[in-house]
């Protein structure tokens, strides 16, 4: 199986779809490369957090009370999987990376 990278919409979409699938008996997630993760991409991630949406502090709150979740589904998803997830880590681990691995059944 080739190796995937995945935004945190799909990393949501992957574990549902592996959740419900009766085929899949354990998740085994890996790092490509020489290092397991760098860290969460500030230039991806800068214009939702330092400019959310909004005429007044308040729906700017409200907007970034929203992207914030949607990060932190990326790992929840994760953890509530009815399936094991393995994940073997490599050299470094930085970032949302040690985010990623907490959320994990089992780490290697």
């Amino acid at each position: 199986m080739e190796p995937l990278a995945f935004s945190s919409s799909e990393m949501v979409d992957c574990f549902n779809e592996i959740a419900a699938d009766p085929d899949c008996r354990v998740v085994l997630v890996s790092g490509a490369g020489k290092i397991f993760t760098a860290g969460i991409d500030l230039m991806d991630m800068a214009g939702d957090v330092l400019q959310p949406e909004g005429d007044d502090m308040a729906r700017r709150s409200w907007n970034m009370k929203k992207i914030i979740t949607k990060y932190q589904e990326t790992f929840s998803v994760i953890e509530k999987c009815p399936k094991p997830v393995v994940v073997a880590i490599h050299g470094a681990c930085v970032g949302g990376g040690v985010d990623l691995i907490t959320a994990c059944d089992i780490r290697l």
